[in-house]
């Protein structure tokens, strides 16, 4: 009934209070990630070695104070609890950064790539880290989370934009994206063997005049259309690239 989305709030809250006498594994591991937990449980399960072998889910639950994590970083950890406090989106960039420094060594490859991920995809983690992150291998899609994270350096994204085109579209909706890592995308956009990926560059607004007069000339109807569109409002609005 807990795990079920329709399920309200307050019920949810009612049956936590009932699971709390259970002393079955999975349930504890259960009401250790939960978002509905008290807080006063978060807080003593936290400090108790009873609990121990469940910090690794304490420290991942989305309702735990940040000054608890900030204590559960700070104990003896074990490379799983620093998993789940990477994944939770209420520690600070400085525990971030620490942990980082530790744990980006690990020899256990599956691991690593969970532990990668969780910070590229922790909206507190720094533009430093993430700079670091793009040089591993991306075999387990970093560069995807980069492009979306609002820390990713400049420098970061236009490394992703000539390197990984596959995330170009995810790029262009960054708030921050550079002219440099613009251009990248829009080039080979039109310059695509995909007649949606030349049809996009001529209808996207911000597409130098200088590529526009080389889609106009395109042998696709529509993507010629488009591009000598979009350049009839550049004449007609007296803007100049």
């Amino acid at each position: 009934i807990a795990e079920n989305k329709n399920t309200s709030a307050a019920t949810t809250r009612k049956i936590i209070e009932k699971l709390l006498s259970c002393s079955c594994h999975h349930v504890i591991k259960y009401v250790a990630r939960n978002s509905h937990t008290p807080e006063s449980i978060l807080i003593s399960w936290s400090s108790s070695k009873y609990y121990q072998k469940f910090y690794p889910d304490l420290a991942q639950n989305p309702s735990m104070p940040p000054i608890i994590l900030d204590r559960l970083a700070k104990k003896k950890l074990n490379y799983k609890v620093a998993l789940g406090l990477v994944k939770n989106s209420r520690i600070s960039a400085e525990i971030i950064e620490s942990l980082f420094a530790i744990y980006q060594y690990v020899w256990d490859y599956k691991y690593l790539c969970k532990f990668n991920k969780a910070i590229a995809c922790n909206p507190n983690t720094p533009s430093s880290i993430l700079d670091r992150i793009k040089f591993y291998r991306d075999n387990y899609g970093n560069s995807f989370y980069l492009a979306q994270h609002r820390n990713t350096s400049e420098k970061t994204l236009i490394s992703i934009s000539k390197y990984h085109p596959q995330y170009g579209s995810i790029l262009l909706k960054h708030p921050n994206l550079p002219s440099i890592a613009l251009e990248n995308i829009l080039n080979r956009k039109a310059t695509s063997f995909q007649i949606s990926d030349r049809k996009f560059a001529a209808r996207y607004p911000h597409t130098p005049i200088s590529l526009l007069e080389k889609l106009a000339q395109d042998k696709d109807y529509g993507v010629r259309r488009a591009a000598q569109y979009r350049l009839e409002q550049y004449n007609n609005s007296g803007d100049h690239d």
